[in-house]
C-alpha cells in the first residue's frame, strides 16, 4: 500500500493504493481531502502516512504463504466426501440458463409463429450453452447431444 496525493484546483485529496499483479492499482482506502483533515490534526500529510502505515502494519499480520503444487493434467480423485460429489456433475449450465432466462429470449421465440412441431426455445438454449461450455460445430454438438 502506498499513498497518493491528486491535486485538484480547490483541494488536494488523499488516497492509500493497493498494487496490483500485472502492473495495475486500485483505490484501496479514501483518507479524504486536505481541508478536511485540518479539521482532525495539524498535519493531514503526516495523519495520512501514519494511515498507510497502519494499513500496512495491518495486512503484514493477515499475510500467509502457501506453496502448493498443482497438476491440471491429472484428474482430481472422486471420493466420499461432499465436496468430491460436485466434480461428478455438470453443473456449469444453470448459470448460463438463469442469465438465458432473464434476456427473455423465450418471449421472443414464442413470437415467431410457424408449423414448426419443435420447441424453437429449448433448441436455441441449448446450442447456445453448448457453444459456451463445449466450442465446436452445429455437427459436433449433435454428435455429443446426450452429454
Amino acid at each position: 500500500m502506498r499513498l497518493s496525493t491528486i491535486k485538484k484546483k480547490n483541494d488536494t485529496f488523499y488516497y492509500v493504493i493497493e498494487s496490483l499483479p500485472g502492473g495495475s492499482s486500485r483505490i484501496y482506502e479514501v483518507i479524504g481531502k486536505h481541508s478536511e483533515l485540518l479539521k482532525i490534526c495539524d498535519d493531514p500529510v503526516q495523519y495520512a502516512k501514519n494511515r498507510v502505515d497502519e494499513i500496512n502494519k495491518s495486512m503484514q499480520k493477515d499475510i500467509m504463504i502457501f506453496n502448493e503444487y498443482i497438476d491440471f493434467s491429472e484428474p482430481i480423485p472422486n471420493n466420499d466426501l461432499i465436496s468430491s460429489k460436485s466434480l461428478t456433475k455438470n453443473i456449469g449450465w444453470l448459470y448460463l440458463n438463469e442469465i438465458i432466462k432473464s434476456l427473455e429470449i423465450d418471449e421472443f421465440f414464442k413470437k415467431i409463429k410457424g408449423k414448426q412441431k419443435y420447441d424453437l426455445s429449448s433448441i436455441n438454449r441449448y446450442l447456445l450453452i453448448n457453444q459456451i461450455l463445449n466450442p465446436g460445430s452445429k455437427l459436433y454438438a449433435w454428435e455429443n447431444i446426450d452429454r
